[in-house]
Order: structure tokens, then C-alpha cells, then sequence
């Protein structure tokens, strides 16, 4: 089927602000390497190594990347970033910068094949964020999943509902 398009009004669009840095647990410069499918259009710094071709781009952790850029809180972030999820979520959990919701695409579930060892590092993660003050909110069966922030979660459970 057709893609999941982001539909965004020009005159919202207009209010991003990209940077040209990754997320990742330190500030250094990291290879992404090529995808091996063809036309896949994400680059990795944690898979397809055996395609030999790479650019590098730099990355920090994103409460430094918060703190310079003057922002206090997130309230969505989207992890799509082919296999580097775990890296980062340990980091949330270390700094727990203002982030009041997750959506991460653990990755390895379209990638990793003969193995079932990434069921373990999702759950592991799954439960290191669980731990660590966010509630599992919702899970495809392809492990994209949505974790939600404690307090924010029983605020938005307490809120009387705007359905019709």
C-alpha cells in the first residue's frame, strides 16, 4: 500500500527548524552507512556496514543538542533510526530531558533474520523505559511503540473525553 504521509500546512511547515545533527550518547562524528535494499531511503549508523559506503555526520545526545538549541521540553519524539534506538533510549533514561512522549520503530524486526535475539533487546528496552517512568501506550506487531510519561499519561487519563 501507499505510505504513511505526514500532512503539514505550509504555514506550519514553516516553523520547523531543521539541524543537521544526529541523536546519539555522545557529540562526535559517526558513519551512516548506505542501505543495501534498494531503494530504502534511510542510512544507519548500526546496520548495513557490509555495504562499504558511508557519509559521516555529526551527532550528541539529545538533552545537549535541548540545552543549545534553548529548548526545555519535547512533547513527541519519533526514533525511526535504523537500529541506533537503543543508544538513544538509554540516554533519555540517564539524562530524563523533558520528553513526554516516545514513538520509536525498533528496527531490527525488518532487518535481523535467523535470530531472535532483538525480541530480547526490545523487551529490555521496553522495560528500562517502563522502569524509568514511561507507560507502553501502544505496540503494532511490528514493534513500533508508544510510550507516554507517567504523569502525563494519568493527566490525559483523568481529562474527560472530547469523543462525540
Amino acid at each position: 500500500g501507499e505510505p504513511f504521509r505526514y500532512r503539514i500546512a505550509p504555514e506550519r511547515l514553516a516553523l520547523l527548524k531543521y539541524l543537521e545533527i544526529g541523536v546519539w550518547d555522545s557529540a562526535t562524528t559517526l558513519r551512516f552507512y548506505e542501505p543495501t535494499k534498494e531503494n530504502y531511503p534511510s542510512y544507519s549508523v548500526a546496520m548495513f556496514q557490509e555495504s562499504g559506503r558511508f557519509i559521516e555526520a555529526p551527532v550528541d545526545r539529545l538533552s545537549a543538542i535541548m540545552r543549545r538549541e534553548g529548548d526545555a521540553s519535547i512533547d513527541l519524539l519519533k526514533l525511526e533510526i535504523e537500529g541506533a534506538e537503543y543508544k538513544v533510549l538509554e540516554t533519555l533514561i540517564q539524562d530524563r530531558p523533558d520528553v513526554k512522549a516516545i514513538l520509536v520503530e525498533f528496527d531490527e524486526v525488518w532487518h535481523v533474520k535467523g535470530t531472535r535475539a532483538h525480541f530480547f533487546r526490545i523487551r529490555d528496552a521496553s522495560r528500562a523505559l517502563i522502569r524509568a517512568g514511561w507507560r507502553l501506550a501502544h505496540s503494532t506487531p511490528m514493534f513500533k511503540r508508544l510510550f507516554v510519561r507517567d504523569d502525563v499519561f494519568a493527566r490525559l487519563s483523568a481529562a474527560p473525553s472530547r469523543r462525540a
